[in-house]
């Protein structure tokens, strides 16, 4: 029934299904790894379908059934697969892979059927799938142009001057770009926060080695009243069951009205852990939080650098 290349993608399919359950980039792995790593799941489903429309030709299937019969069976398989790492440790369901999943089984099947048709229906139907691979190819190629202009633009951490540097954040408080209030540049990281008891963001993906900076700065706007902002750094030690409060550097001020200069010496996050110095030359994490405010506050930081 298979025959080279047939084989070939057959032991790829094989080797590679653990994958879905074993091992993986965590958190603090490079954006662009774990990128990389999730279009696995449309190269995987793509080798699927290509193997599955094959075995339908075979059998000398109908166009149409071969169409249904493979997305059936993809969307089984892929929300099977995914339910699977609801069950198990640092794995959670995600739909931006089950989009990935079907992707992959789409752009093959377009490109399969597009053979042994009229010309013009066989054109339209590949760049219907070339149109969906450069959809799923988006985000590698937004992470690797704010990569780049990370790595450019040290020391400056944030200047909040390209959309991309949004994908350098997470936490459960809004981030967006602003251009009418700014510090340098044109434009400020607006950040608003929620009523949770700890509402903030956090910054994972930048250069980590800091042993050669005096310190860390930053400006924030606050358009309202005082406020007390709290922020964290800490390193790769602080991690798994080691991410207490006294296991990293904490510090915080009291933010009046206006713009306001935040400078943390590089000494003060050295000596931040209580029973160790932090590993400056392997920062994983800075982030910026308020603590249960009773309503929704907005604040604007921009120029985060090293010194």
């Amino acid at each position: 029934m298979f025959k080279s290349p047939y084989k070939l993608c057959f032991l790829a399919l094989l080797t590679t299904s653990p994958l879905f359950v074993l091992g993986g980039p965590n958190l603090y792995s490079h954006r662009l790894l774990t990128e990389l790593w999730n279009l696995g799941h449309l190269f995987f489903f793509a080798l699927f379908a290509f193997l599955l429309d094959h075995y339908w030709c075979s059998q000398q299937r109908s166009k149409f059934f071969r169409i249904t019969a493979t997305l059936l069976i993809l969307v089984c398989i892929a929300f099977t697969t995914e339910l699977i790492q609801l069950g198990l440790p640092d794995r959670f369901f995600s739909w931006m892979d089950l989009a990935k999943d079907i992707s992959g089984g789409v752009i093959i099947l377009l490109w399969l059927i597009g053979q042994n048709i009229d010309r013009m229906q066989s054109v339209f139907l590949r760049v219907i799938a070339l149109f969906c691979l450069g959809l799923n190819l988006i985000p590698l190629l937004n992470i690797s142009i704010d990569t780049y202009h990370s790595h450019t633009d040290f020391p400056l951490l944030a200047g909040f001057e390209h959309i991309t540097e949004l994908s350098r954040w997470d936490g459960g408080a809004g981030l967006t770009i602003d251009s009418q209030i700014h510090l340098g540049g044109n434009s400020s990281g607006k950040i608003e926060f929620n009523t949770e008891q700890y509402s903030g963001i956090f910054l994972h993906h930048f250069p980590r080695d800091w042993s050669n900076r005096s310190g860390l700065a930053f400006s924030v706007f606050n358009p309202g009243q005082a406020i007390q902002l709290h922020y964290r750094v800490h390193d790769n030690l602080h991690s798994g069951d080691s991410q207490g409060f006294s296991n990293r550097f904490n510090g915080s001020s009291l933010l009046s009205h206006g713009w306001n200069e935040i400078v943390i010496p590089m000494v003060d996050i050295l000596h931040g852990p209580l029973d160790r110095t932090m590993n400056v030359d392997k920062i994983q994490c800075f982030g910026i939080f308020v603590v249960q405010q009773k309503n929704k506050r907005t604040l604007y930081i921009d120029d985060l650098h090293l010194l």
